[in-house]
């Protein structure tokens, strides 16, 4: 059975691949920033992970993980270049067969929903197109 340590895993190493950089490392320069702050944010929000374990996988304090995922939701909302690589990681996420949220008896539809609310899309046809896909 897959863990939410299976799902740190692959939401890093699927954030890893979209940006083509190692992420966990202890490397403060400022291009591993961003994709460090945007897959602790998927971890936080979506494996519902607390900030001190996920301050573990990255060598971090829960202060610091705390403050990156605040800065990420907001940059989400107003920011294009960071909303637009969220919602591509995420559809990356949703449609590999190994992410756990959909094993467990989460509707898909409420979960992707929750997803594009977060980004204020509100295309509903799009909803439904990848509802069908992952059928």
């Amino acid at each position: 059975m897959k863990t939410n340590k299976d799902n740190c895993n692959l939401i890093i190493k699927t954030v890893q691949d979209y940006f083509e950089m190692d992420i966990v490392e202890n490397n403060r320069k400022k291009e591993v920033m961003l994709p460090k702050q945007i897959s602790q944010y998927i971890i936080r929000q979506h494996l519902k992970m607390s900030y001190q374990k996920i301050g573990c996988l990255y060598g971090n304090t829960h202060a610091t993980i705390l403050n990156n995922c605040n800065k990420v939701g907001g940059f989400i909302q107003y920011d294009k270049y960071i909303s637009k690589c969220f919602s591509e990681i995420m559809n990356i996420l949703i449609l590999n067969e190994d992410f756990i949220l959909f094993k467990n008896d989460i509707n898909k539809s409420e979960i992707i929903t929750k997803i594009y609310s977060e980004l204020n899309l509100r295309s509903v046809n799009e909803l439904n197109l990848i509802y069908s896909e992952l059928k």
